[in-house]
């Protein structure tokens, strides 16, 4: 070849590196703008997301999840938004439940994640997925209320009543200092034939762990209603309204209560000359009293 030829062929092999560099350089810049583009749409979606701007938070957390595949946390609040805005045939909720699985499969054992998809499964029907789903979480940790809770509705839905019954006892000595393992005992105890006054022992008996607890007392009082003992019925309602509201909804609740036992106290053979206040203007006082507090006033 003659050094013409060479010099040619040089110059062809610099032109098709030139060329070639070049091509390899867009493909990097217009890779690093697309996963800028992913970077931000995450970003924006998560922002809203912890918002609770469930609307806005769905198109890009769409858009990032479909092509980031392994974020636990990005697929969680997209299954999450996905869940609040409607789809036509709850489509929305098939598919934040695939959504909460894969996240589950990517970070087994979130309980944020497990919570959800009880939810989803709830919405959906699922009681079958639904108990298999609450026992693993409660594997997981014993102290998630909600997968107890869940578990336990799930099972009576499915008629499977001894096995809810279990489930309520093991919630109860999991988490006794949790008013709601309780009640929730209470109610499938019910259920399950257990007598009135056997409930109202029961709630007797858990007295002490829960002293500064309305709520107690309130359900102290219903309880003791059911089995027929009236007067520990207005005893426990008295002690209910001698504690402070923990809500706007808790002291609803109690007023309406003073005012349902009143007309059974008031009856001849119920009637007492103690000098208390009837229940009725017990119910008026504590509700004057909510109305006051600024804490309450304006959602009672």
């Amino acid at each position: 070849m003659t050094k013409r030829g060479m010099r040619r062929l040089a110059m062809l092999g610099v032109a098709i590196l030139i060329v070639a560099g070049a091509i390899t350089a867009g493909f990097i810049v217009k890779n690093a703008r697309a996963e800028k583009r992913l970077a931000d749409a995450r970003t924006q979606g998560l922002t809203y997301f912890a918002a609770e701007e469930y609307e806005l938070a769905l198109p890009p957390l769409a858009q990032a999840v479909s092509r980031i595949k392994d974020d636990a946390e990005l697929l969680h609040a997209y299954a999450k938004s996905r869940s609040e805005v409607p789809l036509p045939n709850r489509a929305h909720i098939t598919r934040a439940i695939n959504a909460a699985k894969i996240a589950l499969e990517i970070s087994p054992g979130r309980e944020e994640t497990q919570n959800l998809l009880l939810g989803l499964y709830a919405r959906a029907g699922w009681l079958t997925e639904l108990v298999e789903l609450s026992d693993e979480a409660i594997r997981t940790n014993p102290n998630n209320r909600d997968a107890w809770i869940d578990r336990i509705e799930a099972l009576r839905l499915l008629g499977r009543d001894a096995e809810a019954f279990r489930t309520a006892e093991r919630f109860v000595a999991a988490l006794p200092d949790d008013l709601i393992s309780h009640t929730k005992w209470a109610e499938i105890a019910f259920r399950n034939g257990l007598e009135d006054e056997a409930i109202a022992a029961h709630a007797r008996d858990i007295t002490s762990r829960f002293e500064s607890s309305p709520e107690f007392f309130q359900w102290l009082s219903v309880v003791e209603r059911q089995a027929g003992n009236l007067p520990a019925a207005v005893n426990a309602a008295r002690r209910a309204a001698s504690l402070p509201p923990t809500s706007a909804e808790q002291l609803t609740r109690l007023v309406d209560w003073l005012n349902a036992l009143d007309p059974l106290v008031a009856l001849p053979d119920n009637a007492t000359d103690d000098g208390a206040p009837t229940l009725r203007d017990l119910a008026q006082t504590i509700f004057d009293r909510g109305l006051n507090d600024p804490d309450l006033g304006q959602a009672v």
